[in-house]
């Protein structure tokens, strides 16, 4: 018997817990973002946010709205929890801690845009956002602690298919709603812009993860078509982030490199 069969014995049961309302197998639901910056506090920011976009047309020289298009490079995903809430470690000694690292492919990405640029009178720029990715796991590395640990059991590592064979699934799909400001340097045809943001990150069925934006990147106006761009963004949200499998990991974040095709409207 391979090691990662004596610690991984049988697939997740039924997860009923506060995470898991469907009651689906224990690991195939993905991230749960319970930020601890998410609330009723970042719904009235945000939507603050969304007002003052709308207040600003009058003073704004005109719209613009954009398709994007990118791939996404996440940070690997770093975690800990204790074994005898990991129910798909099934020898592992109830009282032992586990540390895991979840790494992913880097996903392609697809993102809309729209908002007001020349806030009155100003380089200043805001914007709502949309983008969505679906993440995939390369695998888990995994690492046993306590006095009960068998050894030569301490450490594990299972690739793709060996998690999916035991139905635990740290795949997901990420959409992330964001409202951004930006300040731009004009030369000519060409725009250098930094900016600044603040997303809500929807992970699969369950609550959102939050956390702020960053933004660098240059805007080629094609005259009369539109433009192009390509931008480099950070988004960051400090955990810990409770996830379906009993882990509770760090945080989450990741880079993006978009190219993108706009108009002025």
């Amino acid at each position: 018997m391979s090691r990662a069969q004596s610690i991984i014995g049988r697939p997740a049961p039924t997860d009923v817990s506060p995470c898991n309302r469907g009651g689906e197998r224990a690991g195939s639901r993905e991230i749960v973002g319970r930020c601890q910056t998410a609330g009723p506090r970042l719904a009235h920011w945000l939507l603050a946010c969304v007002l003052t976009v709308c207040a600003s047309g009058a003073a704004a020289e005109g719209p613009y709205a954009e398709l994007r298009w990118g791939v996404v490079q996440l940070d690997p995903l770093t975690g800990k929890g204790g074994a005898g809430n990991l129910s798909w470690i099934s020898t592992a000694p109830s009282g032992s801690a586990v540390d895991a690292e979840i790494a992913h492919d880097d996903p392609m990405s697809f993102g809309a845009e729209a908002g007001l640029r020349g806030i009155f009178g100003t380089p200043l720029a805001v914007s709502l956002a949309v983008d969505t990715f679906r993440t995939e796991s390369q695998g888990a590395q995994l690492s046993l602690f306590g006095e009960d640990v068998p050894a030569g059991i301490t450490s594990l590592d299972l690739n793709r298919d060996e998690l999916a064979a035991r139905h635990v699934d740290f795949d997901s799909r990420v959409s992330l709603l964001s409202v951004n400001g930006y300040y731009e340097f004009e030369k000519d045809d060409l725009k250098l812009f930094v900016g600044l943001g603040y997303g809500l990150a929807f992970i699969g069925n369950a609550d959102m993860a939050a956390g702020p934006m960053f933004h660098i990147g240059a805007r080629y106006e094609i005259k009369p078509l539109g433009y192009v761009a390509v931008r480099v963004s950070r988004f960051q949200c400090e955990g810990p982030l409770h996830q379906a499998t009993g882990l509770k990991f760090d945080d989450f974040k990741y880079n993006s490199l978009t190219l993108s095709f706009g108009i002025d409207l």
